[in-house]
């Protein structure tokens, strides 16, 4: 296993640091949460064009190592990661706490950040098994490409409603209405606390273990038959 996460990180090296640098820079103005789902995407999908490009997945998978530890090792590679990033994400809010010459990222709370790591890791575990199921890189990507799309219409649509609620139920109290969109602002963990009201940062990251295990599983049928 160890070997495997290696070999990820050695030969997505590149894409890591750019994607480190575009989570600094964007996690300053837009908002964290996009950040980083839209960076743990440009993880995963990084790894599978290399491969693609280099014409390594046959040779990989002819190793002798249990294919299913394959696709074990890029399940945690991209966990790991996205757990990097959400940490460095926090980083960089603590240190623009403040800081009056620039735009101040929200610093996350540890639930928080629970629930916004467990987003992430339901978006990885849908977006995951398509590329082991399609042999074609682009075909794959363009599902990929078709299921966010699909899924961000409705997302945005409920977190904006959920919003809109809350800052009219604030003009009630207040007198006016404030709506922002920018790094200071978390709406997801507000949205998910309104649907699973009751410890929403203990059902929902269990259920985004359970569902990424289950992606898990169905990624190593997948690509067990491709390389029967």
């Amino acid at each position: 296993m160890l070997a495997l996460l290696k070999r990820e990180y050695h030969s997505n090296k590149g894409a890591i640091i750019t994607i480190l640098l575009v989570t600094v820079l964007f996690s300053v103005y837009v908002q964290q949460e996009l950040v980083l789902i839209i960076g743990m995407l440009g993880l995963a999908i990084s790894l599978f064009y290399d491969e693609n490009k280099a014409k390594v997945t046959r040779f990989v998978a002819s190793l002798p190592v249990e294919k299913n530890m394959i696709v074990r090792s890029r399940y945690a590679y991209i966990l790991f990661m996205t757990s990097i990033i959400l940490c460095l994400q926090w980083v960089i809010a603590v240190l623009l706490k403040n800081n009056p010459w620039i735009n101040q990222p929200h610093v996350f709370t540890w639930t928080e950040a629970i629930i916004i790591l467990s987003a992430s890791i339901l978006v990885s575990a849908i977006c995951l098994p398509v590329y082991y199921w399609f042999r074609s890189f682009n075909l794959a990507s363009f599902i990929v490409l078709i299921l966010c799309v699909t899924s961000n219409i409705f997302i945005v649509d409920a977190l904006l409603t959920a919003k809109y609620d809350k800052a009219f139920e604030n003009f009630e109290e207040t007198g006016y209405v404030e709506i922002s969109v920018d790094s200071s602002t978390i709406y997801f963990t507000e949205w998910i606390e309104q649907i699973i009201p009751y410890l929403p940062y203990v059902w929902f990251p269990l259920l985004a273990i359970a569902v990424y295990m289950l992606s898990m599983k169905l990624s190593e049928q997948f690509i067990t038959r491709r390389y029967v």
